[in-house]
């Protein structure tokens, strides 16, 4: 946490006002942890949805009066047809964790005049964010990851000076 006034944050420790609410200084922190964390990639047409009828239009008024929803649940054909479709993916990143910790910033309200109500806020400790990683990070990149992974770089690049050189990916 960056301290901006070190006296007045170690004043409010010794008198134990940090962690009451609503006190005059207080330190407040958030945390999240998101826990068992999978990144992988597969391929758009193991993805997409498939297409209600052969045309992949909308059902006609007839189609849809003659269609009988528990019937078709019932045959064993409409069962096939709606069988659920899975994507094989490929792991980029397994089961990891990530906790993050935010901290609002810290904000002393003097008065300076009592009769008008004059007062001056002074910045005790500024916004803090840590994201720590806290479990080991195993990547597993195929060569077609790293070059989707160089593509998306390339391509999201904005206001970044390109050199006169072509980019070259080489997996020993």
């Amino acid at each position: 946490m960056p301290v901006c006034f070190p006296v007045l944050l170690s004043r409010a420790l010794n008198l134990g006002i940090l962690r009451d609410p609503g006190s005059e200084i207080e330190d407040r922190q958030y945390q999240i942890d998101l826990q068992s964390i999978n990144i992988g990639t597969a391929q758009w047409d193991q993805l997409k949805p498939e297409k209600e009828n052969g045309t992949g239009g909308v059902l006609t008024e007839n189609e849809r009066n003659s269609q009988n929803p528990a019937l078709e649940w019932n045959m064993a054909s409409s069962i096939r047809r709606h069988q659920e479709r899975r994507a094989i993916l490929t792991p980029i990143l397994t089961d990891f964790s990530v906790r993050i910790t935010g901290a609002p910033a810290i904000i002393f309200t003097k008065v300076i005049s009592p009769e008008n109500m004059h007062t001056e806020e002074i910045l005790v400790c500024g916004h803090s964010l840590e994201v720590n990683i806290t479990t080991n990070l195993d990547f597993f990149l195929s060569v077609a990851q790293v070059q989707l992974l160089h593509q998306l770089i390339v391509a999201n690049m904005t206001g970044v000076e390109s050199s006169s050189k072509a980019t070259e990916v080489t997996i020993t």
